[in-house]
This record gives C-alpha cells, sequence and structure tokens, in this order.
C-alpha cells in the first residue's frame, strides 16, 4: 500500500482548509493549521494589504467614544474639538505661575515662564523684556585691548579677540609652529654670521620664515615634499608677488641645499645683502 498524501512515513495526513482571501480549498500539515490562513504567497501579500486599509475600531482618549482608523493612522481622538480638549486640560495642569524680571535695557518690568514641562524647556534665564532689547543690547562700546604680539593697545567690539590683526595673529601662530630641520640649520647659521634677522616675521597676510629689515630680504626655508605640490607652488608664487610689491626681495632655499651646504646659501644671502 503506498503512503498517504503528504505523509513522509505513511502515519501523516493532510487537512484542508479555506484560503482567507480567494476562499478556495488547500491542504497543509497539522502542524501548520494554527498559522496558516492562505493558500499562495500572491494571496498572503493580498490579504496584508486590505487588512492594513481595513479601519478597525479605536477608542478616543477624551470623550471614550469608539472611531474607526487604519491600523497605520496615528489618530487618538474622534474628532477636532476631543483633540483641542484635551490640549487645553493638559496645559491647565501644567499651569505654573509666571516670574516677574527687570529688563537692564529699558528697565521695564516683563513677565517670563520659569518653567515649561511639555516643552521640556526652560525661561528662568531671559534677561531682557523683547528681542528689540536683546539685539541693542549685542551693540557695545568699543573695548580697548592689548595685542600680545605687537603689543599695541587697540579697541575692538569682540570680547574674544586676541590679536589687533591678521598679520599679528599669523606671526603668534607662526612663532608658536615647531621649527624644521632645515630652518634651525638657516637659525644657527644667521646667528653666526654678523646679519641681523627676525623669525617669522608678519609682512601682511604671510609670516616670514627670515627677514633682514634694514635690507628689505626675505628667506624661504623650502623642504622639497611640502612645496612639490601645485598648490603649495601657487601659494609661493602669490605670497612672492605680493613681497614683491611690497619691495622685499625674496630668496628661496631649498631643504636639500641647505642640509648639503648651509654656509654656501649664507654666502648668498650675503651677496644679495
Amino acid at each position: 500500500m503506498g503512503r498517504l498524501k503528504g505523509s513522509k512515513n505513511g502515519r501523516l495526513t493532510l487537512v484542508d482548509l479555506t484560503c482567507s482571501e480567494c476562499f478556495t480549498s488547500y491542504s497543509v500539515e497539522p502542524h501548520r493549521v494554527s498559522s496558516s490562513r492562505y493558500c499562495s504567497r500572491a494571496c498572503k501579500h493580498k490579504g496584508h494589504s486590505s487588512n492594513m486599509k481595513r479601519p478597525t475600531e479605536r477608542r478616543c482618549e477624551e470623550c471614550g467614544k469608539q472611531f474607526a482608523a487604519t491600523p497605520k493612522s496615528p489618530k487618538r481622538f474622534c474628532s477636532f474639538r476631543c483633540s483641542m480638549s484635551y490640549v487645553h486640560r493638559v496645559r491647565k495642569i501644567y499651569r505654573v505661575e509666571r516670574g516677574l524680571g527687570v529688563c537692564p535695557m529699558c528697565n521695564s518690568e516683563f513677565q517670563y515662564l520659569p518653567q515649561k514641562p511639555r516643552l521640556g524647556r526652560s525661561s528662568a534665564n531671559q534677561i531682557y523684556c523683547s528681542v528689540a532689547c536683546a539685539d541693542s543690547a549685542k551693540v557695545l562700546p568699543p573695548i580697548e585691548k592689548t595685542c600680545p604680539a605687537c603689543a599695541k593697545p587697540y579697541l575692538t567690539k569682540h570680547k574674544d579677540q586676541v590679536f589687533c590683526s591678521n598679520a599679528c595673529k599669523c606671526a603668534n601662530l607662526g612663532s608658536r609652529r615647531p621649527a624644521s630641520d632645515i630652518e634651525i640649520l638657516m637659525r644657527k647659521a644667521l646667528e653666526r654670521s654678523n646679519l641681523e634677522f627676525i623669525e617669522q616675521m608678519p609682512v601682511g597676510y604671510y609670516s616670514l620664515d627670515f627677514a633682514l629689515p634694514e635690507r628689505r630680504i626675505a628667506i624661504e626655508c623650502d623642504g622639497e615634499y611640502w612645496h612639490s605640490f601645485p598648490e603649495a607652488r601657487a601659494r609661493d608664487k602669490r605670497k612672492d608677488d605680493f613681497l614683491a610689491s611690497q619691495g622685499w626681495k625674496v630668496i628661496r632655499f631649498p631643504g636639500s641645499v641647505i642640509k648639503n651646504d648651509v654656509m654656501a646659501c649664507l654666502e648668498s644671502i650675503k651677496e644679495a645683502a
């Protein structure tokens, strides 16, 4: 005798069910009876999409009445009146006492909310009565400061400003930058000579590696790697053009030349001077 339909050992029998979507009869194993509702995957997708669009009963959170809404709908109330009634009732619960302050600009009294639990923020730090007073408070008289780079006094409206100009800022950043190996070699060579020089001297928006102010000579020590890129070459050309317009003579020494014979570089500087 042959095995039963759908059985593996001759003892398992299939159960007939009806599809919830197309209402056709189909057979499944006994262990799938509780979870099976559709005869095919197409009927399953069609049934799920229709169920998501089929309205379901919900209870209004304000009046308790039943209303219909789709499963994906975020509706919580049966009408706009119930939603507004809920909002007013919640605001009444969280109503707090208003604080009283004095505006430092116009010396007028104003009220503020010390706490807003619904919005999760606080306005207890409110200082001015209006936006106009807050904007007028930003227009403060200039503050007198002293530039740490050139030691000159200057006026500014920004309390966070440190330097009097961008040139002083660049010079200060350049002085704090650690010197490279070729710059150290050039500095020692200039110190052994009788030439008076200034290291990281600001000129406009640029900072010179070494400068001879009396002779208007700028000495630049260029590393082969960093100054070999097209962007670096274009930047060096802009710097040279600016210094030439200001009456400076620029002398550039590659890093390999400085490392091989720094005294020859010093002789070239003396000849240009």
